[in-house]
């Protein structure tokens, strides 16, 4: 009898390859049905059509030592495909993770891989300036503009950022006060340094992250839904380590051979040292 690989789309994201297994007499004994889900691909797909931006696949080629991200993850590897799609463009990218998933590490692969790789990145940590000179922090002022100024002024963080990407980490610590002039930022692409009357223009790309659930902090009247959704454009959620037994010894390997070099020593690691190491919860990643 004639042998038929049948393939069946089921809607849009589920696609069906099965085939029959025939016995020694020619007869169908079983038949194997492998069913793949393509959704992940489908929300890729769909996150680049609402850019708007043409995107340059043949971009995606890049230097090895631009990829730091030590994973066999398959969570990590559909991030990491995301970011190559993502990162040419002007996008916003929101990142949410428990501290110590990599939130910074995600971030600077992103701008590795734009086309602002060799302008200015810039790190704001919104949970350690004090609330009384964020916004002379992140603005800048004028020479001037309140006791103590520096003369001649000062350029703020975000205007530092211009033309390259500004990292805004742990985004939901801002005052609620600053999250207006953000979000003015974000919606203008221009700011007004404290003091000042001037509106400078911005080209810069907003890299989001925080350890907390924003749409929570959004019911809790904590964080400004506008803002939210301002820097809710591309999210990327970081699995904690738990969650990502597999990595456990390509990552346990990597730094190993790290710090022996660090420390000019040569060391081994044990298979069994490896596999307590996979077992381990690992709380604050």
């Amino acid at each position: 009898p004639q042998v038929v690989i049948q393939k069946t789309k089921i809607g849009e994201e589920l696609v069906s390859v099965s085939a029959p297994v025939l016995n020694k007499d020619g007869k169908i004994e079983k038949v194997i049905s492998v069913t793949r889900d393509y959704s992940t691909q489908m929300k890729i797909s769909k996150m680049i059509a609402e850019l708007g931006e043409s995107v340059n696949f043949e971009d995606f080629r890049q230097e090895e030592e631009t990829d730091r991200i030590v994973t066999c993850n398959d969570t990590m590897f559909e991030i990491k495909t995301l970011i190559k799609m993502v990162a040419p463009t002007k996008a916003t990218v929101l990142i949410n993770g428990e501290t110590g998933t990599g939130k910074e590490l995600i971030a600077k692969y992103i701008c590795s891989l734009s086309d602002r790789k060799n302008q200015p990145f810039i790190k704001v940590n919104c949970g350690t300036i004090s609330h009384s000179i964020v916004e002379s922090e992140l603005f800048g002022y004028e020479e001037g503009s309140f006791t103590g100024a520096s003369k001649g002024g000062k350029k703020g963080l975000i205007e530092a950022a211009n033309g390259g990407t500004l990292f805004l980490d742990e985004v939901s610590e801002l005052p609620i006060e600053q999250q207006v002039k953000l979000l003015h930022v974000l919606q203008e692409k221009m700011l007004i340094r404290v003091g000042g009357t001037e509106a400078i223009n911005l080209d810069v790309r907003i890299i989001a992250a925080s350890n907390r659930d924003l749409e929570e902090q959004v019911a809790l009247g904590n964080f400004r839904e506008d803002l939210y959704y301002r820097l809710n454009v591309i999210p990327i959620v970081i699995p904690p380590l738990r969650d990502r037994k597999e990595d456990s010894p390509l990552l346990s390997k990597h730094f190993f051979k790290r710090f022996c070099s660090i420390y000019n020593t040569q060391m081994h690691i044990s298979n069994e040292a490896i596999s307590a190491l996979e077992k381990y919860t690992w709380p604050g990643n």
